[in-house]
């Protein structure tokens, strides 16, 4: 059954990660993007998953996971952008035209980048569990 369960992985991973790129070059941004979401969304929850030690069922998840989960959409939300244009060799503050939610973002201009800085002590402290301050139970 474990090799089994394997293999569903490997075809999981190989195919999510190829179906987004082949749909970019076919011109389908917008379903690629929706592909890669839902992809790194199964990824995510399966790696918080995997280290908290909860069995992810909606109904009985304690409260503290979908708290670590919030913490990592904010981080995610506040970094990814920085880290991607460094990789990139772009601006540090550069927001690209194409993806929606650059377009928002451009829109917004220095209100964005502001709302990503807020983000980043709330989503630090959701993902280290910290409640009344820097405390933990």
């Amino acid at each position: 059954m474990k090799k089994l369960l394997y293999l569903f992985i490997a075809l999981f991973l190989i195919t999510f990660e190829a179906v987004p790129e082949g749909l970019a070059l076919g011109g389908h941004k917008s379903i690629a993007g929706i592909v890669e979401v839902i992809y790194l969304f199964v990824i995510t929850i399966s790696i918080f998953e995997h280290v908290s030690g909860y069995s992810f069922r909606w109904w009985k998840t304690p409260q503290n996971f979908f708290l670590v989960l919030v913490g990592y959409i904010l981080l995610r939300f506040a970094i990814f952008d920085i880290i991607h244009n460094l990789s990139a060799g772009l601006p540090v503050f550069y927001i690209g035209s194409t993806k929606l939610f650059d377009i928002i973002m451009a829109k917004l201009g220095g209100w964005g980048w502001f709302v990503r800085l807020c983000c980043v002590l709330p989503g630090i402290a959701f993902l280290m569990e910290w409640q009344y301050g820097i405390r933990s139970n």
